[in-house]
């Protein structure tokens, strides 16, 4: 992995990060599995991998350093559900056995393919709180 900060992203989801002792590096939200578009704020500390295109190269698996919060990821209780919609804008909603429905989007898959998703899929995540205040499922991925 390596280490940056977010030079600045934009409002078509794509965004530059500062390489520690390098260029920027340009990198879009759909390549960042599991942070949301919200965590991508200019001066944030950031954790990628490198892929060479044929335009060059970009950022991939892009995630948000967050003070304390990798220790309450890897502590954050996961959940069952199924897949109950699913929307060509990279975007679903999963139930649980409760009945309790959850948002989601494709940037918060950890594993598996947003494509690969069908309706009725068993999938494992975890919720939190979004930007908004409303609680979200992330770190998304079949089971």
């Amino acid at each position: 992995m390596h280490q940056g900060t977010i030079a600045r992203f934009g409002s078509q989801s794509y965004g530059f990060i500062k390489v520690d002792g390098a260029d920027e590096l340009w990198f879009h939200a759909r390549d960042s599995k599991g942070t949301p578009q919200s965590e991508f704020q200019p001066e944030r500390r950031v954790n990628f991998l490198i892929a060479e295109t044929a335009t060059g190269p970009r950022a991939i698996d892009v995630r948000v350093e967050i003070p304390g919060v990798a220790e309450q990821q890897s502590a954050a209780p996961k959940q069952i559900g199924w897949i109950l919609k699913l929307d060509s804008r990279e975007f679903g909603f999963i139930e649980c056995e409760s009945g309790r429905r959850y948002f989601f989007h494709a940037s918060a898959m950890l594993g598996g393919d947003f494509a690969d998703l069908t309706v009725d899929t068993a999938v494992e995540f975890c919720v939190r709180r979004g930007g908004d205040g409303r609680k979200k499922a992330y770190n998304v991925r079949p089971f």
